[in-house]
């Protein structure tokens, strides 16, 4: 039985490693195609299949049990929260600038400061809500009771998980007509090419895709009768935590 798991299990390991590296070369090609400018290429690999490959590898990233999945889950997450705090800190020097020139005089009104101030903004909201997604700290509200076993759990969560999980599709969609638009486009005052405050669109659905197909795997495992262990969390940990859930 033991083998017979493990052979399962390394047949699901190839599986996946074989659909990351089929998605990856078909958004390579697509983006090869748009250097070129190809039109054959372009029909093959059009916008439609990449942004396919690119859902289905944040999906098969997001639930991957191996090594790299952890790996691009964590760093990913981390790399927001660094992200976060960096458009914090440079969000406070140009509002600062405003203010200061406003009420004080001390040093000239600069127009761009504004535009930078609004670009932090939006990164800042994107990116807050990535890492809202990962934690599950977006605010929500119950309408049905709480459920008490695990199925139920399981079932709750997947309708929300699932319907978050559209949205993020939507956007990866959407979002590269939206960030595409914008590729010859540079802001007024600043001058900053458009298109990185519009590719922030299409890579929340990405991120959200990555961290929402996780969860998923994991409500399912709850349909199955299966409390999932939270990744980096050890089985005394868990067990500490189910305790205190009884006692509350």
């Amino acid at each position: 039985m033991a083998h017979t798991a493990s052979g399962k299990g390394s047949r699901a390991a190839r599986f996946m490693s074989f659909g990351m590296a089929a998605a990856t070369i078909l958004i390579v090609m697509h983006v090869l195609a748009l250097l070129v400018e190809g039109e054959v290429l372009l029909t093959i690999f059009s916008k439609e299949v990449a942004c396919i490959a690119a859902v289905a590898l944040a999906t098969l990233l997001g639930t991957a049990p191996t090594r790299l999945g952890a790996a691009v889950r964590d760093g990913s997450y981390r790399g927001l929260q660094v992200v976060l705090t960096a458009l914090m800190v440079i969000l406070v020097i140009p509002v600062s600038m405003q203010v200061l020139s406003r009420y004080t005089g001390l040093i000239p009104r600069y127009i761009w400061t504004e535009e930078i101030a609004r670009f932090c903004f939006i990164w800042i909201i994107m990116a807050g809500a990535m890492i809202g997604c990962r934690e599950d700290t977006h605010f929500d509200v119950d309408v049905l009771p709480t459920p008490k076993t695990v199925q139920g759990k399981g079932y709750s969560r997947a309708v929300v998980h699932g319907s978050m999980l559209v949205v993020a599709v939507t956007f990866v969609f959407y979002g590269y007509d939206f960030a595409a638009s914008a590729i010859y486009q540079i802001s007024e005052i600043s001058e900053l090419p458009m298109w990185i405050i519009y590719m922030a669109w299409p890579m929340a659905g990405l991120v959200w895709t990555v961290f929402l197909s996780g969860k998923m795997f994991d409500d399912i495992q709850r349909i199955r009768g299966i409390e999932p262990h939270p990744e980096g969390e050890t089985e005394a940990q868990l067990e500490v935590k189910v305790k205190l859930e009884e006692v509350l």
